[in-house]
């Protein structure tokens, strides 16, 4: 029989492509297969999922957090998250985390390129360690630099994905405007 690694993903498949193509490619390696959990923290039985999959480990993709992997749910199986806060109260698991300073800066040194008067981070639509380590590294790049750099408060509430969506979108709208009225 077949081991089989579940790879549970917040988003959905299709923003996850080569995050999964990747873990598929290390998995065929080793003879694993891998199993896509699209979960929906409302309606997925994560327990029963587990049980019916009987998985030799776990990938977690937590774009949104993970709240229902827990110790007391998945036992034993070694457990990686991506992308989630390794500060966290997790309990024991492997992190692994895209290097949001870098990012930040990247963003930052594009933005430069373009000589701008001034400068705005828009950050997600509800708190996430990375974002905020994304804000810092942008805003003290454009800083060095001797720019000014507003930063637009992250909105709260809700927890639904793409009403958030339209809440960044209108963050940047704003941020354009006030940008444009300076």
């Amino acid at each position: 029989m077949t081991q089989v690694v579940l790879f549970f993903v917040y988003s959905n498949k299709y923003i996850c492509a080569n995050r999964i193509a990747g873990a598929r490619r290390y998995a065929e390696r080793r003879g694993w297969d891998i199993q896509v959990i699209e979960r929906n923290a409302r309606t997925l039985d994560v327990s029963a999922v587990i049980r019916f999959w009987n998985p030799i480990g776990i990938i977690a993709e937590c774009a949104g957090g993970v709240p229902e992997l827990s110790r007391e749910t998945i036992g034993e199986i070694p457990l990686v998250y991506l992308d989630e806060d390794p500060d966290g109260e997790k309990g024991r698991a492997l992190y692994v985390n895209s290097d949001n300073a870098r990012v930040g800066e990247t963003a930052a040194k594009e933005l430069l390129r373009l000589d701008l008067p001034q400068y705005a981070f828009v950050g997600w639509q509800q708190p996430r360690f990375w974002s905020e380590i994304r804000r810092r590294a942008f805003q003290t790049a454009i800083r060095i630099h001797g720019k000014d750099c507003h930063v637009f408060p992250t909105p709260d509430g809700g927890a639904k994905a793409r009403p958030g969506a339209c809440r960044v979108a209108q963050g940047a709208a704003e941020a354009v405007r006030t940008l444009r009225r300076a």
